[in-house]
């Protein structure tokens, strides 16, 4: 599995974690943006969640990649899926 970058295999994790509100995974919700990792293994992501997801949504992401070989910390942002649509619009205005 080392094989497979670290992007790939976080993204690979993180399609196991379901959302039972919109009935998909995360990566399939497209709730996960901005993966970043560092070569000692740290990662970091942003999780967009809807005030009516299940905040254990943030824990079940959390624990899907903290078990992946190589990393060594993951940082969640959690970002309101509004907020971010409205930064997006305003970067593309610039």
């Amino acid at each position: 599995a080392m094989s497979q970058p670290l992007t790939q295999r976080i993204a690979d994790a993180l399609s196991r974690v379901h959302n039972p509100r919109v009935g998909r995974d995360l990566i399939g919700a497209e709730q996960v943006h901005d993966v970043a990792t560092t070569p000692d293994g740290k990662v970091r992501f942003t999780l967009l969640l809807d005030a009516s997801d299940d905040a254990t949504l943030v824990r079940e992401a959390r624990l899907a990649v903290e078990r992946l070989d190589g990393v060594t910390d993951v940082r969640i942002d959690v970002m309101d899926p509004a907020h971010h649509e409205a930064a997006r619009a305003q970067r593309r205005a610039e």
